[in-house]
């Protein structure tokens, strides 16, 4: 797929850039999620950028060609000037959405998000039962708080998603997760990979489902959705489930239009990561720096990093993820191969394709 490598790599033109940014501002959060990739918490006191350096930033990403930033954390309301960024952002032309727990969102604050014009709000809702997602949030009550904003978001006409990592506490229950906020207008819900990171690593035993299980639960849920014409969609950010129903040749059962199936891995391709002290990395996931924001360009960063390269050049991968036949379809989770060895060239070690292939064998 000689196109890719070209689009990103054309010299001298912002067409170098992935279009879209997923900004972590912080690492402060009023709660200590248990499969926190990013460790967040109250506690943290880490390096952050400031408002001036984040609003030059928000400059810079529109110059060099950047169409959308995804604005999270830890928790992105915490910050008492994130309006101001989120203004700075849609008078720059580019799109905005904010990533959320939604525990901060009452009335005021989702008519100024729907004054503001964002692109989208995502809100974390990890089950349909409120037990299971306050014991992920370690925060009582966080499951009301969640549907609380939902349902004010929805009043006020913002576009919701939400996102959901699949785990052992939640696999049982995805269908009434889908259910429950299909009723509440939610546009989509985005169904995550668990990988074990930050504090996802710390508790991985109790949280990370086998293959198996992790198949079995994709493979319910899309089914369940086949039978539903309209309503909320289903969509995942793993990209080796789109391999697996591409090569199936059911295309027809699954949303085959979103970044996720055009792209595979975003990693370098579609979107990059800001860390909160202005790290810029492949993607949010994986924490490999390739510059500093704020000493360098983004496309300066992209057009002199071999990593960027490498990650881009899909048949640049070892093991299953550089023989397989849907490589530049897929090209593997880099954030988890990263996690799992050490080597973010190595093949998927979650790989629902691969999974799926040996199994039919």
């Amino acid at each position: 797929m000689p196109s890719l490598r070209a689009t990103i790599f054309q010299k001298n033109t912002a067409a170098l850039v992935p279009p879209l940014v997923s900004w972590i501002l912080t690492k402060r959060c009023n709660m200590r999620c248990i499969h926190c990739y990013t460790c967040a918490g109250p506690a943290y006191r880490g390096k952050e950028l400031n408002l001036a350096q984040q609003k030059e930033i928000i400059k810079q990403l529109a110059d060099d060609g950047v169409q959308g930033i995804f604005l999270s954390g830890g928790e992105a309301l915490l910050l008492p000037h994130l309006f101001c960024l989120v203004d700075s952002i849609q008078k720059l032309g580019m799109a905005c959405w904010i990533c959320t727990n939604g525990t901060l969102i009452d009335d005021n604050m989702s008519r100024k998000l729907a004054s503001l014009g964002v692109a989208g709000v995502s809100v974390s809702v990890d089950s349909s039962e409120s037990t299971v997602h306050d014991r992920f949030r370690l925060h009582a009550g966080a499951h009301f708080q969640a549907l609380r904003a939902i349902e004010s978001l929805a009043e006020k006409g913002v576009t919701i998603n939400v996102d959901c990592t699949i785990t052992k506490l939640n696999n049982d229950k995805l269908t009434e997760l889908h259910t429950m906020v299909d009723s509440l207008g939610v546009k989509s819900v985005f169904f995550k990979r668990f990988r074990p990171l930050g504090r996802g690593f710390e508790n991985r035993k109790k949280l990370a489902l086998s293959k198996k299980n992790y198949f079995d639960a994709i493979v319910k849920l899309l089914e369940f959705h086949n039978y539903r014409a309209k309503g909320t969609e289903i969509s995942f950010e793993d990209p080796s489930i789109y391999a697996y129903y591409r090569k199936q040749q059911r295309q027809d059962k699954l949303k085959m239009n979103g970044l996720y199936s055009q792209y595979g891995c975003l990693a370098g391709v579609a979107w990059l990561g800001i860390q909160p002290n202005g790290d810029i990395t492949p993607c949010p996931l994986l924490k490999i720096s390739i510059g500093n924001i704020t000493r360098t360009s983004l496309e300066s960063a992209v057009m002199h990093s071999d990593k960027i390269r490498r990650i881009v050049n899909r048949d640049d991968r070892t093991g299953h993820c550089r023989t397989c036949d849907q490589r530049w379809q897929c090209g593997g989770c880099r954030a988890h191969a990263f996690t799992k060895g050490g080597d973010y060239l190595a093949e998927d070690p979650f790989c629902i394709y691969s999974f799926s292939e040996r199994s039919i064998r």
